[in-house]
């Protein structure tokens, strides 16, 4: 190990994925970047996670077992806030339990970071079971329409475009600078479950933090490419939080299209998926999902 790399604090949230976990973290463990401390935070999972993970890495982990679910953006914060009081990190890495890496995956993104003065940087994330990629880096957002969209979503990997400008990284493999950290206070808690990674992204940008993309580092998610669309967690957090977003980082004008678009496009979109997946409609989750944003019941809910 060279003692002039930069430190970097590997985040990983468990929640009732013990099998996943493990196999995330046996593949850091053959990171080529060797100056890296991993810190698993488990948001209160029902099993014997935490002691699945203590017997198979003992203390070349570091653990934090939270009293409550958490959700994505706390249970992170919780991970970085610790490794920053106790390591005190150049980089902190969020890495979704459910990927393994490649074993430059991690060199790559700090090779990148370095060399282009980026503060935040993603992965080529391609899908565990087929050729196809889950998103280059990120994506591209547009605050007229609320649509946020992952650059490169479906095509091959052989494919060698390369996306010119990142709006967002995507929260699945996310290394960013204590800087960041230090300047955005980490996620915002409000979301509970997605929309977190675009929300903190924006706010970096508007702070002349720049984000970049890694081709080389490649990260495989296990995901389905199909898998969640229809739950209700899913449709409730992903529909709320979208208002919640636009909330926090619109203009007054933007909502002339967005609402449409929202009632149309998401709210009618999801209630469609739904009808042709199990012939049901979820009105209820929807109508819930609005009416939590109007009354501020924000962060977690009991769905």
């Amino acid at each position: 190990m060279n003692k002039h790399e930069p430190l970097v604090a590997i985040i990983i949230l468990n929640w009732n994925g013990a099998d996943d976990t493990l196999a995330c973290i046996a593949s850091l463990q053959k990171l080529s970047y060797r100056n890296n401390k991993i810190v698993v935070v488990d948001n209160s999972s029902d099993g014997n996670d935490i002691k699945q993970i203590q017997s198979a890495f003992g203390d070349t982990i570091e653990i934090i077992e939270n009293k409550n679910n958490d959700g994505f953006a706390k249970g992170n914060n919780i991970g970085m806030k610790w490794a920053k009081n106790k390591y005190d990190p150049d980089y902190y890495w969020l890495i979704n339990n459910d990927t393994e890496v490649d074993t430059h995956a991690l060199t790559e993104l700090i090779k990148t970071v370095s060399n282009n003065k980026f503060d935040i940087v993603g992965s080529q994330i391609r899908y565990w079971d087929s050729s196809k990629i889950y998103c280059l880096g990120g994506g591209k957002l547009n605050l007229w329409t609320g649509i946020d969209s992952l650059w490169g979503a479906k095509i091959d990997y052989h494919n060698s475009y390369i996306p010119n400008y990142q709006s967002f990284i995507c929260g699945c493999s996310l290394l960013l600078s204590k800087s960041i950290l230090e300047s955005v206070s980490g996620f915002d808690e409000d979301y509970f479950l997605y929309s977190e990674d675009v929300d903190l992204c924006v706010r970096a940008r508007r702070k002349g933090y720049e984000l970049g993309y890694s081709s080389d580092s490649i990260v495989f998610h296990k995901s389905s490419q199909t898998s969640g669309y229809h739950s209700p967690t899913y449709i409730y957090y992903f529909l709320r939080n979208k208002l919640i977003f636009m909330k926090k980082n619109a203009n007054w004008w933007h909502w002339l299209t967005f609402i449409p678009i929202f009632l149309i496009y998401y709210c009618g979109g999801f209630a469609w998926l739904s009808w042709k997946k199990n012939r049901r409609i979820p009105l209820r989750i929807i109508i819930k999902s609005i009416a939590d944003f109007i009354a501020g019941r924000w962060s977690y809910q009991t769905i």
